[in-house]
Formats: C-alpha cells, structure tokens, sequence
C-alpha cells in the first residue's frame, strides 16, 4: 500500500504521552456518503469514549505509527516519535477529600475554551524593542540574574 491508515488498536486519550506526539494534521473524509459516515462516525466515538485509534499510516510508501483523535474541528492524524524513557519517581503524597474538593472547584472555576489570544511570545516582542532601540542609538543596560546549579 502507498498510502492508507490501518487501525491496529483503539486506546485511552490519556494513556498517550503528549512528549511523544509530533504536529497534528487534520484528516477530511474522501468525498463519498460512506467515507463522510465513517468519519463522522470515528470522531464521535473518540469525542464520547475519549480514546483514539492507534493506526499504522502509510505515506509515499514510508510506514509511521501514529494516533487518530477527536478535535472539534474533524479528526486528527498524529505521528508518534519515540523518545527516550525518562522517568521521575515522584513520591506519593497524601491528600484529604477536602483538599481535592478544593482544586476541583478552583479548576472547574477557572475552566474555559482554549484560544491562542492569552498565549503571546513576550520574548520576541521585548527583542524586537530592544533591537530599535539600539539602533536608534540608546543605550541598552543589561541586567544579569544570579542562576542556581542543579
């Protein structure tokens, strides 16, 4: 097969290391009624179970394992890239039910749909005045910060 995507199995969203996930391409069904059913089909079942579908896409005759999931736009084709195990043992903590109550209410209080608008890179802007300014010929003062070793 040149091109094609085979289900091999279906898993958990959550059971998916996010680290191990390359860049989402969206997915459009090829135009016919069954291809649009299926599709639809597929991506209500990964919305309502929250699983996804782990495939084996065969592109340009190049084989990669990946993930298909729901996204609110259509399905989503992830490629997975192996990544090396590294692990941290973090010690298991005891938690009363009042403090989970506690960090439930104040996630489910401060839960809203994503949107790119509050994510803005200040780095790149502070750069950018930087840079004008020195070409305007100020004098830039540069600050250095203590840093920890680990």
């Amino acid at each position: 097969m040149d091109n094609g995507i085979e289900i091999l199995y279906f898993s958990k969203i959550g059971d998916i290391p996010l680290s191990c996930l390359d860049k989402p391409y969206f997915l459009e069904p090829e135009d016919s009624k069954i291809n649009r059913k299926l599709y639809s089909l597929f991506n209500g079942l990964f919305a309502v179970q929250n699983s996804v579908a782990v495939v084996k896409a065969t592109i340009k005759g190049h084989e990669h394992f990946g993930i298909l999931r729901h996204d609110k736009s259509g399905i989503i084709l992830q490629f997975i890239e192996k990544s090396t195990n590294l692990s941290i043992d973090i010690e298991k903590t005891d938690y009363s039910d009042a403090e989970i109550k506690q960090l439930s209410e104040i996630a489910k209080d401060n839960l809203k749909d994503f949107t790119f608008d509050e994510l803005k890179n200040t780095y790149a802007d502070k750069v950018k005045k930087l840079i004008e300014a020195k070409s305007e010929g100020k004098v830039i003062e540069v600050i250095t910060k203590e840093t920890k070793q680990l």
